[in-house]
C-alpha cells in the first residue's frame, strides 16, 4: 500500500495486484474492514507519472437475499456499490474467492459456514410454511424417541423390536437366496442355522426349513 491512509479504526484484510475493467494499467486493490480501495497508477507520454486512489465503503455494497452482491466467476469478481458496479480480475481464482469470501464476512459478520446455516434454515421455513408442517421438530422427536428411554426396561424393549425387525429382514432375505439356488441345500441349511444362533428365527422354523430342504 503506498499512498491510501488507513482511518485510526481501519485494518487491512486483503491485499492484491489485479486489473479493474476499463483501466488500462494494473491496481492495488485493497480490502479493509471499511473499505475497498484501488490504486492506480498512470502512466502517460511525456507526463509525470501519478497515481489515483478510489475509495469504496463497504456499507455502500448493495443486499440481496441478506446476502453482499458480490458475484465471483473464476478469477473475476463484480461488487455492486449503489453507485457502480466495478470488475476486478484478479490474478487466480484462488484470490478471487478469497476476496469475495472476506469482503462478505465483514459485511455481515459471519463466514461462510454460518451463512450456509442460514440459507439452509431459511429454505427448511419456507417449506414447513407451505405445507404447515414442522420439520425440525419432527426429525428431532424421531431421534429423541429412537435413542431416549422413557421407562424402566425400555433398552430392553428396543433391543426386541430391532430383534424382530431383523428376524424379518433375515427370513425375507434367505426365502430369496433358497428360490434362486435349490441346488445350494447344505449352503442354505448352514445359513438357516446362523439365523437360528443368531436368534432372528424360532427353532420350529429352522426344522421345518430343514425338512423342507431335505426333502428337496
Amino acid at each position: 500500500m503506498t499512498n491510501y491512509q488507513l482511518a485510526p479504526t481501519e485494518v487491512v484484510l486483503m491485499e492484491s495486484n489485479g486489473f479493474i475493467q476499463g483501466k488500462k494499467s494494473s491496481s492495488n486493490i485493497i480490502l479493509t474492514n471499511l473499505n475497498v480501495v484501488f490504486e492506480t497508477r498512470i502512466k502517460k507520454l511525456f507526463k509525470k507519472a501519478y497515481t489515483v486512489v478510489e475509495v469504496f465503503s463497504l456499507d455502500t455494497v448493495k443486499i440481496y437475499k441478506d446476502m453482499p452482491y458480490i458475484k465471483q466467476k473464476n478469477n473475476y469478481v463484480q461488487i455492486y456499490f449503489t453507485n457502480c458496479e466495478p470488475v476486478i480480475s484478479f490474478n487466480s481464482k484462488r484470490i478471487a474467492h478469497q476476496f469475495t469470501a472476506t469482503a462478505s464476512e465483514v459485511i455481515t459478520g459471519k463466514n461462510a459456514f454460518f451463512r450456509g446455516i442460514e440459507k439452509v434454515k431459511k429454505t427448511i421455513d419456507t417449506v414447513d410454511e407451505t405445507l404447515g408442517i414442522d420439520t425440525v421438530g419432527a426429525t428431532s422427536a424421531a431421534i429423541q424417541t429412537a435413542i431416549t428411554p422413557k421407562f424402566p426396561g425400555s433398552f430392553k424393549k428396543t433391543r426386541e423390536v430391532f430383534k424382530a425387525v431383523k428376524g424379518k429382514l433375515f427370513r425375507t432375505e434367505t426365502q430369496q437366496i433358497v428360490a434362486a439356488k435349490p441346488d445350494d441345500q447344505v449352503e442354505t441349511l448352514k445359513k438357516w442355522k446362523e439365523l437360528l444362533d443368531d436368534g432372528a428365527i424360532t427353532e420350529e422354523e429352522y426344522n421345518a426349513k430343514k425338512a423342507e430342504l431335505l426333502n428337496l
